[in-house]
């Protein structure tokens, strides 16, 4: 169960940023309203997949931050 949420999760963000990506001439707020609609989904998939919120939440926010940590140091790697 956790690991098919975690490849949920990161499917779901890799998508975001290769829209992102695309959308580069976009304003910011923009962008932040993609973000905030990207991450509900993540939530909304981590909550029926664990039936818990707060416990949704937290892995939804943890894994956010992991990938987003991870492609800032293959950024400053590549």
């Amino acid at each position: 169960m956790n690991l098919l949420l975690l490849c949920i999760h990161l499917i779901l963000w890799s998508g975001y940023s290769f829209v992102e990506y695309l959308s580069n001439r976009d304003k910011l707020s923009s962008k932040v309203i993609l973000f905030v609609v990207f991450g509900y989904v993540a939530y909304l998939i981590a909550e029926r997949l664990i039936e818990r919120k707060r416990t949704a939440l937290f892995v939804t926010i943890l894994i956010l931050g992991s990938f987003f940590g991870c492609q800032k140091i293959l950024w400053m790697v590549f």
